[in-house]
């Protein structure tokens, strides 16, 4: 698959990886967290987020990377000097830049909410 332009590279340090996420990856996710995505993003920052989103983030061009290796990235890009903060905004981009949610501009939280069908009132 080629790249869009709605994934989100992050640089891990030992090569840089892109990051999609898609209906597939996103109810995976949630069936891996057992809860819809809305609630694991409003707990904002989490080890056991940012870990699950680099899992399902990858899953489709590396579809065997499993939890652990998302942790050992998640790990190795902190020990190069940077923050799980950074890293968890650079999932949240990646979330964000699907295209299957909006963030409303002058309410929330600033976390994404699922795009609706339909006409609205």
């Amino acid at each position: 698959m080629a790249e869009t332009k709605r994934d989100v590279t992050i640089e891990f340090p030992d090569k840089a990886r892109v990051l999609r996420f898609d209906i597939d990856s996103l109810a995976d996710m949630e069936e891996y967290a057992r809860e819809p995505l809305s609630t694991v993003l409003q707990r904002g920052c989490s080890f056991a987020g940012v870990r699950m989103m680099v899992k399902f983030g990858l899953q489709w061009k590396y579809p065997d990377v499993t939890i652990k290796k998302a942790g050992a990235l998640a790990q190795a890009f902190i020990d190069q000097g940077r923050t799980l903060d950074e890293l968890f905004n650079q999932l949240l981009d990646a979330v964000k830049g699907s295209g299957l949610f909006h963030t409303p501009k002058e309410e929330g939280d600033g976390n994404p909410q699922a795009a609706t069908a339909g006409p609205s009132a």
